[in-house]
């Protein structure tokens, strides 16, 4: 009876004969015995003379199996599932290997009981083409793992990379395999998600290294291997929707309203945008001995890279409307206080008048807008769910009785919803953490806040108090927070979905702390929401008694108020000026 090998080192390969020709012998040539490992090569339906040359005798010790083309996920299955080793390493067919790999990777199983998967470093190998492409491929996907591996110890999937990894067969077979319909790109973290819930734990061992050979043309990257990218990718956020804010289609519709305009006129472009961007990439980077101009080309290959992205996912969408809907919608908060008269004594820039609120929800239902509640927000954040064209959600900070006379009506009226943020300590009381600056006004009841939310007004946590959490210590953060939750289920029967920070303040503990007990929390950042915004730190548009309608517009078509905006940065440059004169002064005395 044949003994199994210890390992077996299984490697797809799609038209890549003359790369495999250099690295297959380096993994055939390992200082661990013959007898104990196999090496599997999976031909994914070549047709570059693969199968010939690996008839060659220098190749007799791999196994050859070949298949029609099935893309590099199903290489994979057919490839493990034929290894008869415990230990199965794969590796793409473009690494070199150094002869302990094979033997290293081994010894890091030792005593793990079949739940671990191991991930070693993969370095440039300087038998790859030279130029900026291959350092800007490397480059980013180094930064990138970096990043993740910083990141949260749960997400540790995002940076698995089956370019180099190893993993017991009968985990590999237990976690279901790759998944068959991603073809090329993406397959390797969502096999890592599913490998994450069975228990696996990662490894990653910094010198266990591969040298990898990268030989792609610029034209061959970005025209077939990106727009597989955007593909996959949006195939990943259709299966695992609680991940889309991971990924590169996040930032669709992130950031100013200009830059998300520019973004879905080059996605939209019925003529590719990298014939174009091909020809700054040129000059740039003929100049690239000059520091500025390689920044420049650089940052040319990201914006190629991530349109074609975008590209490539809108084409798996069907449609810029489609894809939108899955991943780049895009949402203004609108922060309100007060609606009623203004009072005497009272702070006054949070009083809005009646008449001036409900012609800013005429505005809103005239330009399409639909009001939402936060939970519609996090549903769709986690789940996908659909949300109207144009989202809006309106907010009311503190709970004010006014409310109940001015607000709510004129929203019941128009049909519209709104979410409001309470005080828990001071339901049906005033705002006593105003005492002794402003005037002490009247809030919501306990019976108010049931008979709306019945209504479909949504209620959520302004604290307990009313404090600058920032000022509190760990404790007195955890009891304001925590606290003011179950207060909050205590009056609803259910426990609230959002918080927003009094004052807007907050810092890592802050945000980290109402992270754990609320889905989305809001600060009073202008900005307009989306896919990318953090969940703990939401943005809002406070909207002032003096804005008329052309402000009211301004501010939710730009996300800030331009003419603000212009005076901050006028100010900033006059306080740089002075203090640059003042320095010039010293330095003459």
């Amino acid at each position: 009876m044949t003994v199994p090998p210890d390992i077996s080192v299984v490697i797809p390969t799609y038209n890549r004969r003359d790369i495999l020709s250099l690295t297959l012998p380096t993994v055939l040539k390992q200082d661990l015995a013959p007898e104990r490992r196999e090496v599997i090569v999976v031909v994914d339906g070549s047709t570059d003379g693969t199968i010939e040359a690996l008839r060659d005798a220098v190749f007799a010790q791999a196994k050859v199996i070949e298949q029609s083309n099935a893309g590099v996920s199903a290489a994979r299955n057919a490839g493990f599932r034929a290894a008869r080793g415990q230990l199965v390493l794969f590796l793409d067919d473009d690494m070199i290997c150094d002869p302990s790999l094979l033997r290293r990777h081994l010894d890091a199983h030792v005593g793990e009981e079949n739940r671990l998967i191991v991930m070693g470093e993969i370095q440039l190998s300087p038998r790859s083409y030279p130029g900026l492409m291959t350092e800007w491929r490397h480059d980013s996907e180094r930064r990138w793992l970096e990043e993740v591996r910083a990141g949260p110890a749960d997400e540790w999937w995002q940076a698995l990379r089956f370019a180099h990894a190893s993993a017991s067969r009968s985990l590999l077979m237990e976690a279901g395999g790759f998944d068959e319909s991603f073809r090329f790109g993406d397959e390797e973290i969502e096999f890592g998600v599913r490998l994450a819930r069975v228990g696996v734990r990662p490894r990653f061992i910094r010198d266990l290294v591969v040298w990898h050979v990268y030989r792609k043309s610029i034209s061959e990257f970005m025209c077939f291997d990106v727009p597989c990218y955007g593909r996959s990718q949006l195939l990943f956020c259709r299966k695992y929707p609680q991940y889309r804010n991971r990924g590169l289609l996040r930032n669709l519709q992130a950031g100013s309203p200009l830059k998300a305009r520019v973004r879905e006129l080059l996605t939209r472009s019925s003529v590719s945008p990298d014939h174009l961007l091909q020809i700054p990439f040129g000059i740039t980077s003929a100049l690239s001995g000059i520091p500025a101009m390689r920044r420049a080309a650089m940052k040319l290959l990201d914006h190629r890279h991530t349109i074609g992205i975008y590209r490539g996912a809108m084409e798996a969408a069907g449609s810029w409307k489609k894809l939108r809907e899955e991943v780049g919608m895009r949402l203004p908060v609108l922060l309100y206080h007060h609606v009623g008269r203004a009072h005497r004594g009272a702070y006054p820039l949070l009083t809005i008048s009646p008449e001036r609120f409900e012609e800013q929800l005429k505005w809103l239902e005239r330009h399409g807008y639909t009001t939402i509640r936060a939970a519609d927000w996090i549903a769709w954040c986690r789940f996908g769910s659909p949300l109207p064209p144009k989202p809006v959600l309106i907010t009311f900070d503190d709970g004010y009785e006014d409310l109940a006379r001015h607000a709510f009506p004129a929203l019941k009226r128009h049909g519209m919803t709104a979410t409001v943020f309470i005080v828990t300590q001071c339901v049906g009381r005033t705002n006593e953490w105003d005492t002794g600056a402003w005037a002490l006004l009247p809030l919501l009841s306990e019976a108010q806040i049931c008979e709306w939310a019945a209504q479909g007004i949504e209620f959520g946590s302004h604290t307990r108090r009313h404090p600058d959490l920032t000022t509190l210590s760990p404790k007195q953060l955890e009891t304001e927070i925590v606290g003011s939750s179950k207060e909050l289920e205590h009056i609803l029967g259910t426990p609230p979905k959002v918080l927003a920070y009094p004052f807007g303040s907050l810092n890592a503990d802050v945000s980290g702390c109402a992270a754990r007990s609320f889905d989305l929390s809001f600060t009073i950042e202008a900005g307009i929401n989306s896919l990318a915004t953090d969940r703990s730190r939401m943005y809002r548009l406070e909207i002032l008694p003096h804005d008329n309608l052309v402000k009211f517009a301004t501010l939710i078509a730009c996300g800030y108020r331009p003419l603000m905006e212009s005076r901050k940065r006028t100010a900033i440059r006059s306080r740089f000026r002075a203090a640059a004169r003042r320095i010039l002064r010293l330095d003459v005395a």
